[in-house]
This record gives C-alpha cells, structure tokens and sequence, in this order.
C-alpha cells in the first residue's frame, strides 16, 4: 500500500488483495460474504442464514414467479448501514442470476406488507425484467423504471420521498438521480413545467400521479 496511489490504484488494490482474503476468512467461519461497492462506495455484505422462497409478483404488463433468498444474521450491511448507525442500509438487491436477495430483518410488518410487496419485491422484480429484456440499461434507468412501478402500485404517499431525494448532481448516484427524472417527467405532464418543488402543489393532484406514472411506464415500453 503506498500513500501515493490514486483513488483508482486503491480500490484496484483493495479487489484484487483485500477482498479476496476477507471473503476467505468469512466463508471459513460460516458466514455468506458479498463485496464490491455500493453506489460508489466499499464496504461488504456478511450475514449468517439465508433461505429460498418464490413469490408470485404482478407488474404492469406481466406476473410472473421470482426466487426471492431471504437474508438474516447480519454482521456488515455495507457503508450506508454503517454509517447511519443501522438506522439506514440496503433492504436487498436483484442478482443478475434472476435471484432476489432480501435483507428480511428490515420488513418488521412482514411479508404482507406494503414495504415488502411494493417497495421491495414489485421494485426487485422489475430489475430482474429488465437485466433480462434491457441488459444494456444504465443504473439510473434501472432505477427509474423500478420506482414508477412503486408509485403504480403504492397505496401510501411514496412520491414526496421521491421529490426529497431527488437530485441530478450526480449520475453515479442512480436513487437520487432516478427519482429527479421522475419529478421532471411528471411535472412536464401534470403542471405542464420543467421541474415543479412545490410539496403543496403536489398535495393537490395526488390522484393523478399514480395515473402520469403508469403512463410514463407505458410509453417506455413503447420506446424499447
């Protein structure tokens, strides 16, 4: 390690010395390990058990079965959870083996719930659509489509926490940046602006967001 080395020469050191050890050391204690990077940032996934179950999942132009790997005993739930105290931290992930990872300990209301149904297994399924139907989509694409489909379906008010999170500073960021497209495309079709921040004017057409997503959905898949 040489304190010379750009951020790139690090990370290249940190996979290809660092992680490979660490994962060996965790597999031999028994544990499951996931490395990489999440949104830009190292940092491992370790937990203890996991268990496969399949869901059936509707999406707007199909329903089909999915493999869900349901996720617990974790030791290292990345950066996000680290740095936030566990308060904050991936609920779970679309592997590009078709297979939905799940981190279930988050969805404290349970399987039913709305969290879990919407929010995670109807946003994970369409990721595994799309790695499927639209390999070559970008983070921020993927992450686009997943949260119209949450705002299709969604029986709560899921949209402000779009419009707080929404931000186009950063593509590499593809949550913040998804959901600024999603404010962009719906203020263009519901009030007829670029980009509309107003909470209060959002409060008073509620009713139509569900119908401009399902629409945007749509005419995406009339483009591919």
């Amino acid at each position: 390690y040489s304190k010379n080395w750009t951020t790139k020469e690090y990370e290249k050191f940190f996979d290809d010395e660092i992680e490979p050890r660490l994962e060996e050391i965790v597999t031999a204690e028994g544990y499951h390990y996931m490395g990489g990077d999440t949104q830009g940032h190292m940092g491992p996934y370790i937990w203890k058990d996991e268990s496969l179950t399949t869901f059936e999942v509707q999406l707007p132009n199909q329903t089909a079965q999915y493999t869900v790997n349901l996720l617990s005993g974790f030791v290292s739930r990345s950066w996000l959870d680290y740095i936030s105290l566990k308060e904050i931290g991936p609920a779970g992930w679309a592997g590009k083996d078709g297979i939905i990872n799940c981190v279930i300990d988050v969805y404290k209301e349970g399987i039913e719930s709305e969290p879990f149904q919407v929010d995670f297994l109807k946003h994970e399924a369409q990721h595994i659509v799309d790695y499927t139907t639209n390999p070559e989509l970008s983070g921020v694409d993927l992450e686009y489509r997943a949260k119209l489909v949450e705002l299709i379906y969604s029986k709560r008010d899921i949209f402000e926490y779009f419009l707080r999170e929404a931000s186009n500073e950063d593509f590499n960021n593809s949550h913040a940046y998804a959901s600024y497209r999603i404010v962009e495309n719906l203020s263009k079709k519901i009030f007829g602006v670029e980009y509309e921040t107003n909470l209060d004017r959002w409060e008073t057409v509620r009713g139509e967001i569900k119908e401009k997503a399902l629409e945007l959905y749509e005419e995406w898949e009339a483009f591919v």
